[in-house]
Order: structure tokens, then C-alpha cells, then sequence
């Protein structure tokens, strides 16, 4: 549960005063480099998609047309690549594929707006 005093506005490489960003700050700066058309990130932990992070299993968007529609194909990174290495992260996701899970952990999802990711 989030309210609006926890976000912290991270902009040139610098937090607001006196909050802490969080760990991820460094993949989602990553994710804006790489992709200029992406404005909103969100690391996120859903049940279902969390579930898929442990099995393996590829998570087969085109069982609803809508969700093939916005989500695509989905990526699913190997364990730690979002704790050693931003850029190859960032690598992962795109407008045209904007959403991997993270194998263990949850999943990243993009978008060009908060309400799209």
C-alpha cells in the first residue's frame, strides 16, 4: 500500500531531499535511456504473474485477445539480472514488448503512461 508522501521524485540522477528511492531506481533510469518512449515503470508483485516467476512456465498472453493486445509477448528474465546489471534489463522491454517477469521475483512492466504500464 502505497500513499503519495512514499514516492520519491528521482530527476538528473538525484532523489528528493530528504527520501530514499528505492533499489530499483538504477533499472528503471536504465529502461529511460534505452527507451525514450517509455515514461512510467512499475515493479509489481500480483499473485498470478508472481506464480509464474517460480514455475518457469511461459505465461501465454494470447488466451484473451486483450491482454495479447496490450502486454504482448512477455519476457521472462533469469533471477538477478535486476540486481547486477540495469542495462541488460533494460534490455528486455520495449513499447513493442513492454512487460517481464522476473524469474523469483515479480514482474516490470512499461508504458508510455502510468495508466498504460
Amino acid at each position: 500500500m502505497l500513499d503519495a508522501q512514499d514516492l520519491v521524485l528521482v530527476s538528473n540522477g538525484k532523489s528528493e531531499a530528504g527520501k530514499l528511492p528505492s533499489w530499483a531506481t538504477g533499472n528503471h533510469e536504465a529502461v529511460y535511456r534505452q527507451h525514450p518512449e517509455v515514461h512510467a515503470i512499475i515493479n509489481a508483485y500480483p499473485v498470478n504473474a508472481t506464480a509464474f516467476s517460480v514455475t518457469g512456465i511461459s505465461l501465454d498472453t494470447r488466451t484473451i485477445p486483450e491482454s495479447y493486445v496490450v502486454v504482448r509477448q512477455i519476457r521472462q528474465v533469469r533471477y538477478g539480472v535486476q540486481f547486477e546489471d540495469s542495462e541488460a534489463l533494460a534490455q528486455q522491454v520495449s513499447p513493442r514488448q513492454p512487460a517481464a517477469i522476473l524469474e523469483n521475483d515479480g514482474v516490470l512492466v512499461t508504458g508510455s503512461d502510468i495508466l498504460e504500464a
